[in-house]
């Protein structure tokens, strides 16, 4: 890391449930806002500039300097309230917001308006050309933002223009992301090339309900069921022939030749089903899973791309969802395995993702999560969709008896009653407040349910300890961790562990009397598996009780 510097006493902070980073420093230089873009000098590479902020037009834009290749940084101009779109140089340094192109020349700025009338949704420059979108239309400048010209007849119809890249030392060879509403096809999407400096444009690529002929397509569209509008673009500077997209889908693909053909880059194709990594996933992995009578066979539970299986030790992976409900194949939350039948797997598996981030349920009402349990025979290849508890939408966690494969526990997240008093609110539930959450128990494989847990309605996960299935733990939020050694006949909140956000408790290996919990954002705690007679209980929320 060049800015800030690292000896500047600068810090690194995640404070959200994203794991956003925050840096604090004392570098002068950094004004504390994310990279937008970065610009070398190409007459002096040891000229680097940096632009913080200007995302939307919130805050200030800041643009940085380094004379020395970034060993030393100064700020050197501040842009209040501009949504920037671009920075490049063209002889002199250039950047464009959405409503100006701004010009460094001999130490002094020079200030030039956008397209007359319209807001610069998305910008691209290089040597000699600027060009632009809006709601308008793609515009272009030959000379540098002075003056600015609106390409007329791109493309059939009346197509909504996006994101705009062009090769920034062959300018006059740019693509441009359109989507339109046509009849009879419905939303069409698709990118444009230009070879002449924006005088004439052709589709490279387009589809709508019907793939593309020339885009290789990846497991991910069959997954998703479709792609979608183009989100951003990439030109090389070197080769217009080279450039990079990514879509909604969300799907990343390439093109070597000009637009002629295009190749997806987020996996390689094996062979059949089966696909391996290029080190392009961005998701999240809830555990990885091995079946106990064939080791070779690993399973990975996600979010947004559901479950994926190997047969071969994780060499290739395919999808391995056939048979859950479409409004559940988002998230994996768990998988289990019985260890008694071959072939025999639970699944929890749910539409809404990433529990229990806050974001997921501070904004969503609990009620419209949708989500449940799947059953397999033949591991992993077909599911089934298992009956739920009444009033259950938000499974987290499956967790079998080691003795019993007919035992099962399920833990699951609550949903808010909207009115405590209605005859729908299932019988049982503590009102006013939440309900459908806590811990169930079937010893019949599923077929019936009962609730044998609801001092908290927001658990993550059961845990059962292999040495003795008597004792049992649940975690989750609310209030803490809680331990069982009648089997979930009754229950004792672990005192001492006096954090909130808790995701597993995991016995200790070495020491039977003691046990780890892990968190979200408080790391791992470790203390006595029976609890701390002597901690303050700090954390406990009161549970409403029906009057």
């Amino acid at each position: 890391m060049v800015l800030p510097n690292p000896a500047r006493n600068t810090v690194e902070h995640m404070r959200d449930d994203h794991a956003a980073p925050l840096l604090t420093t004392d570098a002068p230089a950094y004004p504390g806002s994310r990279v937008r873009f970065v610009a070398v000098d190409p007459a002096d590479s040891n000229n680097v500039y940096a632009l913080f902020g200007g995302q939307g037009g919130r805050g200030a834009a800041w643009l940085t300097v380094s004379r020395d290749r970034g060993r030393n940084w100064a700020r050197l101009r501040q842009f209040p309230g501009q949504a920037m779109r671009t920075m490049y140089f063209d002889g002199t340094l250039r950047l464009v917001s959405e409503s100006s192109v701004f010009a460094l020349r001999g130490g002094e700025w020079e200030e030039t308006p956008g397209p007359q009338g319209v807001a610069i949704q998305s910008a691209s420059g290089g040597l000699g050309l600027l060009y632009a979108t809006s709601a308008a239309g793609i515009h272009m400048s030959e000379d540098g933002g002075k003056t600015w010209r609106t390409a007329d007849n791109l493309l059939p119809g009346t197509p909504r223009f996006l994101n705009i890249a062009c090769s920034t030392l062959h300018a006059q060879t740019a693509y441009v992301a359109f989507t339109e509403q046509r009849a009879g096809e419905g939303n069409v999407f698709g990118i444009a090339k230009t070879m002449d400096g924006g005088r004439r444009w052709t589709p490279v690529y387009e589809e709508s309900r019907k793939p593309a002929a020339n885009v290789e397509r990846a497991w991910i569209e069959d997954f998703y069921g479709g792609t979608g509008p183009v989100r951003d673009l990439g030109v090389s500077p070197t080769d217009p022939n080279v450039c990079y997209a990514t879509d909604n889908c969300p799907r990343s693909f390439r093109t070597l030749d000009g637009g002629k053909s295009w190749q997806q880059v987020i996996s390689k194709h094996v062979a059949g089903d089966r696909w391996t990594t290029t080190g392009f996933d961005v998701t999240t992995c809830y555990g990885v899973h091995f079946d106990p009578f064939d080791l070779k066979n690993v399973f990975i539970s996600y979010t947004d791309v559901g479950l994926f299986k190997s047969a071969g030790s994780g060499e290739t992976w395919k999808s391995s969802i056939a048979g859950i409900p479409r409004r559940w194949q988002n998230t994996t939350y768990w998988i289990e395995f019985d260890p008694k039948v071959k072939g025999m797997v639970w699944g929890a598996f749910a539409r809404t993702h990433d529990l229990p981030r806050p974001r997921m349920w501070q904004r969503q009402d609990p009620d419209n999560y949708q989500g449940g349990v799947g059953t397999s025979t033949d591991g992993g290849e077909h599911w089934v969709e298992m009956k739920l508890p009444e009033g259950v939408n938000g499974p987290t966690g499956l967790t079998l008896d080691p003795e019993d494969n007919r035992r099962m526990y399920l833990s699951a997240w609550g949903a808010q009653l909207a009115d405590a008093g209605s005859a729908a609110v299932p019988a049982g539930c503590r009102v006013p407040g939440v309900c459908g959450g806590g811990v169930y128990l079937s010893t019949d494989s599923g077929e019936s349910w009962r609730r044998i847990f609801d001092a908290s309605q927001h658990v993550y996960d059961v845990t059962v300890d292999a040495r003795n299935p008597n004792i049992v733990y649940n975690c989750g939020f609310e209030t803490g961790a809680w331990r069982s050694t009648d089997r979930g006949a009754t229950w004792a909140r672990i005192r001492g562990f006096n954090f909130k956000w808790g995701h597993r408790v995991i016995p200790d290996p070495a020491d039977a009397a003691r046990i780890y919990i892990t968190t979200f954002g408080g790391s791992v705690w470790h203390g006595p598996a029976a609890g701390d007679p002597r901690a303050v209980e700090d954390i406990i929320t009161p549970v409403p009780t029906a009057p």
